[in-house]
């Protein structure tokens, strides 16, 4: 299963690097999405929160309203521990938080 879900993370890695150069914003924080969903899966919270917020940053930057505020969500259910200082305040500010 662990062999399974790493190829399906490859496979919307390309998915999303393709929809950066066509430019596809909504399939690329799909990608992005579903990337974090699979990482979350196999337990890596910090990759999975760094996907999101990604995802979240590519959504906001196309004017993609509802689809941000699912992936805020996801953001704002993410656990803190184990983020890096730098990850941590991406996450604030995407979320609009004063840095804590």
């Amino acid at each position: 299963a662990l062999g399974r879900l790493r190829e399906a993370e490859t496979f919307f890695d390309g998915a999303q690097e393709l929809a950066r150069v066509i430019p596809e914003p909504e399939t690329q924080a799909t990608s992005l999405e579903w990337r974090g969903r699979l990482q979350e899966d196999r337990g890596e919270r910090g990759a999975a929160t760094a996907s999101y917020l990604e995802a979240a940053k590519v959504a906001r930057a196309n004017d993609r309203h509802e689809f941000f505020e699912r992936l805020r969500s996801r953001l704002v259910s993410c656990p803190r521990n184990g983020l890096t200082p730098a990850l941590r305040r991406e996450v604030d500010d995407v979320l609009g938080r004063a840095n804590a």
